[in-house]
């Protein structure tokens, strides 16, 4: 038999106090508890349970608790206050030329935006500014400011003459109704 932790007295009178216990090939568990009878008598108890450790369960427990967290700093979190005059610079570079990208050097869906419009859609790189974020020491900043003006904080982030017009699947979305040409006719006169 092996024990996972020592027996301490802590806590108030009416609960319960002890540690696991781990016990057999079958890897059943067992609550060896002292119970507090009286403000001085300690009673030895043994609890089993029919739960037995499984590697799938524990896998699932960390994962539901990283997605928990995740969850929580993404749409719990206080937003970034971001400066007005960094908002304006971004607003600024959405406005300087026809196409606007922001992306990420590791990023496959920017990747695959930048293809679809440099090679695929033969956009001349002269009429639009891209700005891989995580080359720039202001990088974080500029993609919070994004977030602010659009509400999206994902890459690519992506504007044609000023619109804002979404992510790589929003792009493959309009690229595959034809609605992408239309946006990108001023950008080829």
């Amino acid at each position: 038999m092996r024990y996972f932790g020592p027996l301490r007295k802590r806590g108030p009178p009416h609960f319960l106090h002890g540690s696991f216990v781990y016990k057999g090939p079958e890897r059943q568990v067992k609550l060896l508890s002292l119970h507090r009878l009286t403000n001085s008598n300690y009673h030895p108890v043994l609890m089993e349970t029919n739960f037995s450790f499984d590697s799938n369960l524990i896998v699932i427990v960390i994962i539901t608790l990283f997605a928990t967290r995740i969850i929580a700093k993404r749409f719990l979190s206080t937003p970034k206050m971001v400066s007005q005059e960094t908002i304006a610079h971004v607003k600024d570079l959405i406005g300087q030329k026809e196409v606007f990208v922001a992306a990420k050097t590791y990023c496959p869906y920017c990747k695959a935006t930048l293809s679809t419009l440099f090679q695929e859609l033969n956009v001349p790189k002269s009429k639009a500014v891209v700005l891989e974020l995580d080359e720039m020491s202001n990088g974080s900043e500029i993609q919070d400011a994004l977030e602010e003006i659009s509400g999206q904080r994902t890459v690519p982030n992506v504007y044609i003459n000023g619109k804002h017009i979404g992510g790589n699947s929003d792009l493959e979305a309009l690229k595959k109704n034809g609605k992408l040409a239309e946006f990108l006719k001023p950008v080829f006169e």
